[in-house]
């Protein structure tokens, strides 16, 4: 079992590992006070990063509409704790990608990582 200072440290050499950065958007409805509704995506948050491909072994995806789509093609790895979520957006140097699904640490959360495809 690791002690919290342990845990810590792990983040934190991992943490220096992520040479990116990412604006984190959430969707957000707000009134127009006409009995209508406006959404946009709004900056929830900052965090580092780091981008890596999923590898296909044949299979991935989902079927919509008789077309198989793909639901991930990245894991994107963020600092423990992040607040990110499902159908977030993760804004990365030029491209956006769009959160499909929280990966579950195994014992310990070291890192956050999510899967998510470019959009």
């Amino acid at each position: 079992m690791l002690s919290s200072g342990e845990l810590a440290a792990y983040q934190a050499e991992f943490n220096n590992l992520l040479g990116d950065t990412c604006v984190i958007q959430r969707l957000t409805t707000t009134s127009d006070n006409q009995g209508g509704s406006t959404s946009s995506w709004l900056p929830a948050g900052t965090a580092l990063c780091i981008v890596a491909p999923i590898k296909k072994t044949g299979g991935d995806g989902a079927v919509v509409g008789d077309q198989v789509t793909e639901t991930a093609d990245r894991v994107i790895t963020l600092p423990a704790s992040t607040d990110v979520r499902v159908a977030d957006q993760l804004v990365i140097a030029t491209k956006t990608y769009q959160v499909s699904e929280m990966r579950e640490p195994r014992t310990y959360e070291i890192v956050r990582r999510v899967e998510a495809r470019l959009l």
